[in-house]
């Protein structure tokens, strides 16, 4: 299993245009329902930072980019933010999931 992280800071004017992309790409999301993935936003406490994790399992290739939304979203990622994304990818080495 390996995780993709990007953290950036969205410009002040931006901050609309960013969400609605990106909660229309988690609408894409749930609706096409691709395997062996799981993907998560988070906002920072300024409320212009975020930070993205995409899990995939091992094997499955990233689906965003051959998504409408997806690519959509990346398209216009960098005209939003205030710096160039950080991003890095990690590989999970021990994980602890309770059963439910």
């Amino acid at each position: 299993m390996r995780m993709l992280m990007a953290r950036f800071q969205i410009k002040e004017d931006a901050i609309e245009a960013f969400t609605e992309a990106r909660d229309k790409l988690l609408l894409a999301l749930s609706q096409e329902k691709p395997k062996g993935i799981r993907y998560l936003w988070s906002a920072l406490p300024d409320r212009a930072s975020f930070v993205g994790l995409l899990e995939l399992e091992d094997g499955v290739e990233n689906p965003l980019p051959s998504m409408e939304a997806g690519k959509e979203f990346l398209n216009n990622l960098l005209g939003w933010v205030a710096s160039p994304p950080v991003r890095e990818e990690w590989k999970v080495v021990g994980i602890y999931q309770p059963r439910q």
